[in-house]
């Protein structure tokens, strides 16, 4: 059976920082103080989770937060993002938010359709509660 491209999926999750800050200043030649400020928020992150198809179809964005308790952000968020917690410090994927994605955002997009799954090589992708869930399941992961 060949995998249809709607359903060969690639999925990757990126820092987001609450702020940026320049690596450069500009400021005139000879100048004794520059002037800066920040919120002291840009060493906070959240993770944001993207899948996209094949065909360029992106699936619903999902978003790591650093909560002990799992909220949903649909009324505040036009994207209707997925919205999970971590209580790991670092808000990085792992394996419990990694199955909840495979449930609430995959699986809802796929059906029963045998899929093949990118991912990168990172241990929570792996681990055996979500080969597990993924075995119950027809994905294939590359």
């Amino acid at each position: 059976m060949q995998i249809q491209p709607e359903f060969i999926i690639n999925v990757d999750e990126t820092p987001l920082f609450y702020e940026y800050l320049p690596k450069r200043t500009v400021e005139k030649k000879d100048t004794r103080d520059v002037k800066t400020w920040k919120t002291g928020r840009d060493k906070k992150l959240r993770t944001l989770i993207l899948a996209i198809t094949k065909t360029g179809l992106v699936l619903k964005p999902s978003l790591i937060l650093p909560r002990k308790t799992r909220y949903e952000l649909e009324l505040r968020n036009r994207l209707g993002m997925k919205v999970y917690r971590t209580t790991s410090a670092n808000v990085w994927m792992n394996s419990p938010t990694m199955i909840l994605w495979l449930q609430e955002v995959l699986k809802l997009y796929v059906g029963d359709n045998q899929i093949l799954l990118l991912l990168g090589n990172f241990s929570p992708h792996y681990s055996k509660d979500v080969r597990d869930v993924i075995k119950d399941t027809n994905i294939n992961l590359v």
